[in-house]
């Protein structure tokens, strides 16, 4: 981390003393800014302080990017800015995109016919889906019928948009990664089978070869 510029403030309301600055990542070379309230017994430089401290709250926070072996790369975006939307403070936004998500993944899988309730359903008579994920995807659904619809009184809270996402992360492991790991355990498993099979058939010919050459 490079600190391109720090400050101590006072915050008008409150009069608390507020370290605030900037800084590039030395790695991706992007900028973040970040604060920190009340730095007790902090150093006079604000550039020191912003770069030793362990308290900063840093904007915009590490986002958790979606992908794994089997996901549509359409979709992982979208799950990933499910987790981005959530990340900077947009709960509506997040439990929108993860329906978004759930609806796509139906879609990938051939199954089109219908609202989303249906195609939920439908996922699961396939056997795409497990009863408890069905559940989940529905819940998903409900939540982000409710911002599609207007119905948006109620914000979601932290603990439903972090229970949404981790539903979205629960359909994309059934229906993406679950099925593709286990086909590559089971190939590593018949690959390691024919090799020791392999192996004892050319040991066995080796004995068989020595005992048949005279002395």
């Amino acid at each position: 981390m490079t600190v391109v510029w720090a400050e101590y403030t006072i915050e008008p309301d409150t009069q608390q003393k507020v370290l605030q600055g900037t800084a590039t990542c030395d790695a991706c070379y992007q900028a973040s800014i970040a604060f920190e309230y009340y730095v007790w017994g902090g150093n006079d430089d604000p550039k020191k302080q912003f770069e030793f401290s362990e308290d900063l709250f840093w904007y915009p926070k590490h986002v958790r990017f979606v992908a794994g072996d089997g996901i549509p790369s359409h979709i992982a975006k979208a799950a990933s800015e499910a987790y981005r939307c959530a990340a900077h403070r947009a709960p509506m936004a997040a439990v929108l995109m993860a329906r978004t998500v759930v609806e796509a993944t139906a879609k990938s899988k051939g199954v089109t016919q219908g609202r989303l309730v249906k195609k939920i359903d439908t996922m699961a008579e396939r056997g795409l889906i497990r009863a408890d994920t069905k559940e989940a995807a529905h819940e998903i659904r409900d939540f982000g019928n409710d911002m599609a619809h207007g119905d948006i009184a109620d914000e979601p809270t932290t603990q439903d948009v972090a229970d949404v996402l981790a539903f979205m992360d629960e359909v994309l492991q059934e229906v993406f990664i679950g099925p593709v790991r286990i086909a590559q355990l089971k190939e590593r498993r018949l690959q390691a089978k024919q090799e020791r099979e392999e192996a004892k058939a050319a040991e066995a010919a080796e004995q068989a070869a020595a005992a048949a050459t005279p002395f």
